[in-house]
């Protein structure tokens, strides 16, 4: 199997080339692939914006750090906790606390 890949900076975009030769007859078979390589701030902004809180970004799924030697870029997000009833009513402009 031989396999070929190319990195487009512009698009963000790695294009593999997969070619299988049999080892006897049979026909040659090729595949491509496309992905888009998302940075980890690109990442967290796409998850926030639907609605889920970051809570952590690692560079494996052992935890370690993301650096510029780490080959996967792990997110850690959660949904959002409902506000409680006192911080829904400050945000509608209600008095809320010490009663009368």
């Amino acid at each position: 199997m031989a396999i070929e890949r190319t990195y487009d900076i512009d698009t963000q975009r790695l294009t593999t080339g997969y070619r299988i030769e049999p080892e006897g007859s049979g026909p040659v078979r090729t595949a491509t692939t496309v992905q888009r390589l998302w940075t980890a701030d690109e990442l967290a902004a796409e998850v926030r914006e639907a609605g889920l809180v970051v809570e952590a970004v690692r560079g494996d799924l052992d935890g370690r750090p993301l650096d510029d030697e780490t080959d996967w870029l792990v997110l850690v997000a959660r949904k959002r906790r409902p506000a409680s009833r006192d911080a829904r009513r400050r945000s509608a402009g209600w008095s809320v606390g010490s009663g009368p």
